[in-house]
């Protein structure tokens, strides 16, 4: 990985995370792509401004009867979203959607010259959405 990357570190409400002297607290390289991946999970595309190509969409999901196409429609918009990441290596990505009483996205993939997969969950209920990273 040729840049370097840091951000804002959020908690798990999605809020700035403080440290102990009141700074905020930071997170940078994977640790920061992985952040910046959930939160690219949870947005629909046009939603910032100085970024119209950033988010998944997968709120619009939320209250639709979900059949067999739709889920490969999940699937195949979370593989591209992926994907259009130069940091990620496109043959490691792998993506399942299955509907339960919730549609679950489970993606694994690996960074560009790593060999350490990476996973993130993704539950998209009737309401709302959760992301889990799972490593």
């Amino acid at each position: 990985m040729n840049r370097y990357y840091t951000d804002i570190a959020l908690d798990e409400n999605w809020q700035p995370a403080v440290r102990s002297n009141g700074d905020f607290a930071t997170v940078s390289d994977m640790d920061c792509l992985i952040q910046e991946i959930r939160l690219e999970a949870l947005t629909t595309q046009g939603e910032l401004f100085f970024d119209p190509e950033f988010g998944w969409s997968l709120p619009e999901f939320l209250h639709l009867q979900i059949d067999e196409l739709t889920l490969l429609e999940i699937e195949q918009r979370v593989y591209a979203r992926l994907a259009a990441r130069e940091e990620v290596e496109t043959t490691s990505i792998g993506v399942v959607v299955r509907a339960e009483d919730t549609v679950v996205i489970s993606a694994v993939w690996r960074w560009a010259g790593d060999s350490k997969t990476n996973r993130l969950q993704v539950s998209v209920g009737r309401v709302d959405i959760e992301v889990i990273a799972i490593d």
